[in-house]
């Protein structure tokens, strides 16, 4: 007899391991093994560099060699009142618009107002102060805060924001005494605003920190922060107070914090014998028996002083000239009255110099001879004299 039960069996588990292949054959499951099982997103990130202009005698081609390390006279030539420029890269940010209510990113940057109980880097600037630069004989480097660097749409397109004055006096009319556009922060490749100290460094302690904090919305996921360190001066701040008397590495700036994420301290230093020594001469001339005008010319290896100059004493009697390069390398400077252009009746009578530092100028006949030591201030005083004159007058 044909039994129907036992030949269906077969043909049932033959349907059903066909279907079941069939399924595994069209059903495909794709695995993407990682590279890194671990690896993330890029993080937002800042890179603190500044400029190093070169050696005083071999200046930095394009004018600036960023770096993320410190400087000294190999990498750098600069003088008090000068700014050690600044930048910061910041890379993997997010975009964010101002003028839709979008929240900033703030970051932080700290200062040494005082080092070593001495006046440092007293405020911030712009980012291009390097002038003048005559006394190094070349013209002076325009740092580039975009060297390098590539931006998305904005294509490095820069807006800037005022710098507050610092609350302390005389770091404030130092401050205020700089242009406008000397006074800014700079930020290509976005927005910046709100420029602010939230710690006002004590110019009175021994050490002392500054901190200010800029706010920035991007427009490109790259960005450069950049600005200046001013190079305190002891014409502001008083012999022995200043920069050009201090030593080591004592000009620093850091990174101290931002809200997106930690990154950590980043600080960089500038050390003291890349800030060449300067000093001032005051040219006085005292006239006896009258007014006049009197012509001098000058002799300076540095270029800084004009090779001619008037002094007409009915408007004033004292030349000054400030900021020049000092020590053995930047002297003699001379300087000598024009005898043969004085007007009739006038003679040359002496010229004595004064210095608040070390007696070694001198003179020979109307030339003084001029060695301008460090901070220094040596004054020149030429004399004079008018004959009198008799008038007759026909009665």
């Amino acid at each position: 007899m044909f039994n129907r039960s036992s030949r269906s069996t077969p043909s049932i588990r033959h349907i059903v391991n066909v279907v079941m292949a069939a399924v595994m054959m069209l059903t495909v499951i794709v695995i993407v093994p990682s590279a890194d099982a671990g690896a993330r997103a890029a993080q937002p990130a800042v890179s603190l560099e500044q400029c190093g202009n070169g050696p005083a005698t071999a200046p930095a081609p394009g004018g600036c060699d960023w770096v993320n390390g410190n400087l000294g006279p190999s990498k750098s030539h600069l003088i008090e009142g000068y700014s050690v420029p600044y930048r910061a890269i910041l890379s993997d940010l997010p975009i964010l618009d101002k003028d839709a209510g979008d929240s900033p990113i703030t970051i932080l940057f700290g200062f040494d107002v005082r080092s070593g109980s001495h006046t440092a880097i007293d405020f911030v600037t712009s980012y291009d102060r390097l002038e003048p630069h005559t006394g190094f004989g070349h013209a002076a480097e325009t740092p580039d805060p975009t060297d390098g660097i590539t931006f998305g749409p904005s294509n490095g397109a820069s807006t800037s924001a005022s710098i507050p004055a610092p609350s302390n006096a005389t770091a404030a009319a130092a401050f205020n005494a700089l242009s406008a556009a000397e006074r800014t922060f700079t930020y290509f490749g976005g927005t910046i605003d709100n420029v602010r100290y939230t710690v006002q460094g004590d110019y009175s302690a021994p050490s002392s920190e500054a901190v200010i904090a800029v706010d920035i919305w991007p427009a490109d996921a790259t960005g450069v922060l950049a600005w200046g360190g001013n190079i305190a001066r002891t014409a502001v701040w008083g012999e022995g107070n200043a920069a050009g008397d201090l030593s080591g590495s004592p000009y620093h700036m850091r990174l101290k914090g931002w809200t997106l994420n930690n990154l950590g301290q980043q600080d960089r230093s500038l050390k003291a014998d890349a800030v060449f020594p300067t000093g001032t001469i005051v040219i006085t001339k005292r006239a006896v028996g009258g007014e006049g005008s009197f012509t001098f010319g000058a002799v300076d290896p540095t270029g800084s002083m004009p090779s001619s100059f008037i002094i007409d004493t009915s408007t004033s009697d004292t030349v000054t000239f400030d900021g020049l390069l000092a020590g053995e390398q930047f002297s003699p400077r001379l300087v000598s009255e024009d005898t043969a252009s004085l007007a009739a009746g006038w003679t040359f009578d002496s010229v004595a110099c004064v210095e608040d530092g070390d007696q070694n100028s001198t003179t020979d006949g109307p030339t003084a001879s001029i060695e301008l030591d460090a901070n220094e201030v040596v004054t020149c005083t030429f004399i004079n004299s008018r004959s009198p004159s008799l008038r007759l007058v026909k009665v």
